[in-house]
C-alpha cells in the first residue's frame, strides 16, 4: 500500500514539474522542433510585446491537425524564450462570425481542403493561418500556413519586421540593363525585413552613395565606361562588397542556339582576381524541361534532362552556404582564379562528379541521348568569392555567381518561379556581405531535396535481379524445411 502511496506522490511532483519546466527531445534532422540561436536572440532582445493570433479551424484531417500542433509546440517555445513577451491563442474562425470576419479583414481567406467521410471525398472549407502584431498596431500576416515549411523562419522573419528601427540600405545597380526591383520580386520579398534597396546609378562625376555599403550587380547587358568602372573600384576601395550575378554565354531556345557573350565586364571582373570563361557547363544532375515536337502533323510535349541546366549540390564549407541544398543554373559557365597578391580565391559551387563543358557557338539538340562519355569533369567552379585587398589597402568582398537570371523572376506574363535555395543562398551572401547573419540557420531550416543514390547499371541489375529472385528462394527453403518437420512427425 505504501508503494502505491509513494508512486502516486511520485506521479503529482513529476505533473507539477513538467508544468513549470519545459522540455522537449527533438530527433527531426533539421531541429524543426526547436528553436535556433539566432531566433533565441532576437526574441531575447525583445522590447515590446508581441501578439500572435492563429486562426485555425476545428475538426481537420489528421495531416492538417498535426499542422496545427506542432505550431502550438512552437509559438508556445517562443513566448517560453521571449520571458512572455510574446503572446499567443488560437481562434477558431468557425465559432461565430465575428472571428470569422476577423480572420478575413486580416487577410487570411479560407480554402477548400481535401475531406473523406463516409468513404466519400468532399470539400471543406477551413482555416490555417496567423498574424503577428506589435504594441503599435503594426501587423505582418501569414495567411496560409504551409506544409512541410519552415514555421520558424516566417514567425521570427515577421517579428523582425516589425521590430527593427533602422533597416540597411543596399544598392542595386541600374543602368547597364540590368533588370530592376520588380524582376527580382522573390529577392526583394526575402530581403526586405532587413533591408531597403536603393537604385544605383554610375554617374561618371560621382561616387556610390556613402551609405551604400553592399551592391549588387545582376545580369548586366551593356557594356560598361571605363569612369563606370573607376566608380567601381573606388566603391570597393573604400572595404565595400559587391555581389555579381553575370551571363558570359547564353541561348535562343527557340532557334535552340547557344553563343557567348562578350563585353567589357568580364575584363574588369579578370584584374579583380576572377577569370569567367565563355563556355557552357553540363552536368548529369539536371532539370528537366518540357518541349513540343511535331508528330504527325500534332503537336506533343515531351519532358527530357537538360544539362545544360545543372542542379548543383556542391558546396564549399563556408558560412553562406548554411543549409543550402541544391541550386539551379541556367547556363553557367566555368570560373577560374587570376592570381592575385593579398587576394583569396574561394570556390563556392562546384559542380558534380559527372559534368563537362561545351565552347560556343554551338547548336543543341533537345533529343540528343546523353551519356556517361559525355561528362567526363568533376568538380567544376561556377561561383566564387574573392576576398582581400581587391582594390587598393582595405579588405573587401565580391561574391560571383556565373549565371545572371539566377534570381530573377522577370515581370508580367513572363513571371517564372525561383528555385528556392537559389534565393536562399543570395540571401545568406548578402547578408555575409553585410555584416548581419542571424538568419543564415533558419532559412533553410526545413530539407526538402533529398535525391535518389545514382548506382551503376550493373549495380540496378544486381538489386533488381536479387529482388525477384530472393523472395522465391525464401519460399522454396521454408517449403523444405516444413516438408521435413512433417516427415519427421510421421517418423
Amino acid at each position: 500500500m505504501a508503494k502505491q502511496y509513494i508512486i502516486i506522490v511520485f506521479i503529482l511532483i513529476l505533473n507539477i514539474a513538467s508544468y513549470f519546466l519545459f522540455l522537449r527531445i527533438d530527433f527531426t534532422n533539421d531541429k524543426k522542433y526547436t528553436l535556433s540561436e539566432s531566433t533565441k536572440k532576437i526574441i531575447k532582445n525583445l522590447n515590446q510585446e508581441i501578439q500572435i493570433n492563429v486562426y485555425f479551424s476545428e475538426n481537420l484531417p489528421p495531416d492538417f491537425a498535426r499542422i496545427k500542433t506542432d505550431i502550438k509546440d512552437l509559438i508556445n517555445e517562443y513566448a517560453i524564450k521571449s520571458s512572455n513577451n510574446i503572446k499567443f491563442k488560437f481562434i477558431n474562425p468557425f465559432e461565430n462570425e465575428k472571428f470569422e470576419k476577423e480572420a478575413i479583414e486580416n487577410g487570411i481567406a479560407p480554402v477548400l481542403i481535401d475531406v473523406r467521410e463516409k468513404n466519400q471525398l468532399k470539400q471543406q472549407k477551413a482555416y490555417f493561418g496567423l498574424t503577428i502584431t506589435n504594441n503599435k498596431g503594426q501587423k505582418e500576416v501569414i495567411p496560409i500556413i504551409q506544409p512541410e515549411t519552415s514555421y520558424e523562419y516566417f514567425i521570427t522573419l515577421s517579428i523582425k519586421k516589425l521590430t527593427i528601427t533602422n533597416k540597411t540600405i543596399i544598392g542595386l545597380l541600374q543602368g547597364n540593363g540590368e533588370p530592376d526591383i520588380y524582376a527580382i520580386k522573390e529577392l526583394y520579398n526575402n530581403l526586405s525585413a532587413l533591408y531597403e534597396i536603393e537604385n544605383i546609378e554610375l554617374n561618371n562625376n560621382s561616387d556610390i552613395p556613402k551609405h551604400i555599403k553592399t551592391l549588387l550587380i545582376i545580369s548586366p547587358k551593356d557594356s560598361f565606361s571605363q569612369n563606370n568602372f573607376n566608380t567601381l573600384d573606388n566603391f570597393l576601395r573604400k572595404g565595400n562588397n559587391i555581389f555579381i550575378a553575370y551571363n558570359s554565354v547564353d541561348a535562343n531556345p527557340e532557334a535552340q542556339y547557344a553563343f557567348p557573350v562578350y563585353n567589357n565586364f568580364q575584363n574588369w571582373l579578370k584584374q579583380k582576381g576572377i577569370i569567367v570563361k565563355n563556355n557552357f557547363i553540363i552536368d548529369k544532375n539536371c532539370m528537366p524541361i518540357v518541349f513540343t515536337q511535331n508528330q504527325s502533323g500534332y503537336p506533343v510535349k515531351s519532358t527530357i534532362n537538360f544539362p545544360l541546366i545543372p542542379i548543383l549540390t556542391k558546396f564549399s564549407n563556408h558560412p553562406v552556404n548554411t543549409g543550402i541544398q541544391s541550386v539551379v543554373f541556367e547556363f553557367a559557365s566555368q570560373c577560374l582564379p587570376n592570381n592575385k597578391n593579398n587576394v583569396k580565391f574561394i570556390p563556392l559551387i562546384k559542380t558534380s562528379d559527372k559534368s563537362g563543358i561545351i565552347n560556343p557557338p554551338f547548336q543543341f539538340d533537345l533529343l540528343k541521348n546523353w551519356t556517361d562519355t559525355d561528362f567526363p569533369l568533376s568538380n567544376i567552379t561556377v561561383a566564387a568569392i574573392l576576398e582581400g585587398k581587391i582594390v587598393g589597402n582595405k579588405n573587401s568582398k565580391i561574391v560571383f555567381i556565373s549565371d545572371g537570371d539566377f534570381v530573377i523572376n522577370g515581370v508580367g506574363q513572363n513571371t517564372i518561379k525561383i528555385n528556392e535555395d537559389n534565393i536562399h543562398l543570395t540571401a545568406n551572401i548578402i547578408d555575409w556581405l553585410s555584416g548581419s547573419t542571424e538568419l543564415f540557420h533558419i532559412r533553410t531550416k526545413e530539407i526538402k531535396y533529398r535525391p535518389l543514390i545514382s548506382l551503376p547499371d550493373k549495380t540496378k541489375n544486381i538489386i533488381k535481379y536479387f529482388n525477384f529472385i530472393f523472395p522465391i528462394l525464401l519460399i522454396i527453403i521454408y517449403g523444405i524445411i516444413r516438408q521435413e518437420k512433417n516427415k519427421m512427425k510421421k517418423n
